[in-house]
């Protein structure tokens, strides 16, 4: 169940992302972005492998 949850959160997130980039693009940096995009992915990374564990 707790997969779905994530699944489902993962999915909104990439929503958002796509609909607003535009806007998002126009207030924050390239680099801000990938920068946060590495520590959402690290992140991710780390919960399902302690979900995994």
């Amino acid at each position: 169940m707790l997969k779905y949850i994530v699944f489902a959160l993962v999915g909104f997130g990439v929503f958002i992302g796509v609909r607003f980039s535009d806007d998002i693009t126009r207030y924050i940096s390239e680099d801000d972005i990938e920068a946060i995009s590495e520590q959402v992915i690290d992140t991710a990374i780390e919960k399902l492998e302690d979900l995994k564990g």
